[in-house]
């Protein structure tokens, strides 16, 4: 149960105060710092892992195409899953987005290219965290790390009144596969069993 932090992070000092200070109770896992292949933080609970990498909002402007190819090497390594974290605040005028950089406020990039580049980051199975300091950067990895295992733990998250609401909430299945089961199988029971593909791996972890 530890949050390995990468040993090029130039903010090691500050973490390594806040874990002296600030940053402590019974929920707090142990911190390592070690040199890691790709990302900032590795968190590992009990085998449950997630690597993340960390950038304030005026270095995410500035290198947000180089970081596309970053994420992308992430998620090729064995951790379960990989994650972006964005530290800072932000204000939106004209179309960009500002921030402060050595106490003068500047542009960064449109915030629509912003938005466009989280969510097909996130749509290729980047996960996203947003932070407004490194304090609570720290505060949001150990929540994360603690929270781990419960991702994978079995849960009934489907809700429904009837067998047809059942099958429009697995994924992939529309009200025109619906109808197309019914057409093929007598019964929904007969439709369950020969289902496929990432429905029918929802329905194994049940």
């Amino acid at each position: 149960m530890t949050i390995q932090v990468d040993t090029r992070e130039h903010l090691i000092p500050q973490i390594k105060d806040y874990l002296a200070t600030s940053i402590i109770g019974p929920e707090v896992p142990e911190f390592i710092f070690r040199c890691l292949p790709l990302a900032d933080y590795l968190l590992d609970n009990n085998g449950h892992t997630i690597l993340i990498e960390r950038k304030s909002i005026s270095d995410f402007s500035g290198s947000y195409r180089e970081l596309k190819e970053r994420l992308a090497e992430m998620r090729l390594l064995e951790y379960d899953r990989t994650g972006l974290l964005l530290e800072g605040t932000y204000s939106i005028a004209q179309g960009y987005i500002w921030f402060y950089r050595n106490n003068e406020l500047i542009p960064g990039i449109k915030y629509q290219t912003m938005c466009n580049f989280l969510t097909h980051q996130q749509e290729l199975g980047t996960r996203m965290y947003r932070t407004l300091s490194l304090e609570e950067t720290i505060w949001k990895l150990i929540h994360i790390h603690n929270y781990l295992p419960k991702l994978d733990a079995p849960s009934p998250a489907l809700k429904c009144g009837s067998a047809t609401e059942l099958f429009v909430q697995l994924p992939g299945i529309g009200p025109k596969s619906v109808k197309k089961l019914k057409e093929t199988y007598i019964t929904p029971y007969d439709a369950l069993l020969n289902l496929s593909g990432k429905s029918k791996k929802v329905l194994e972890k049940w």
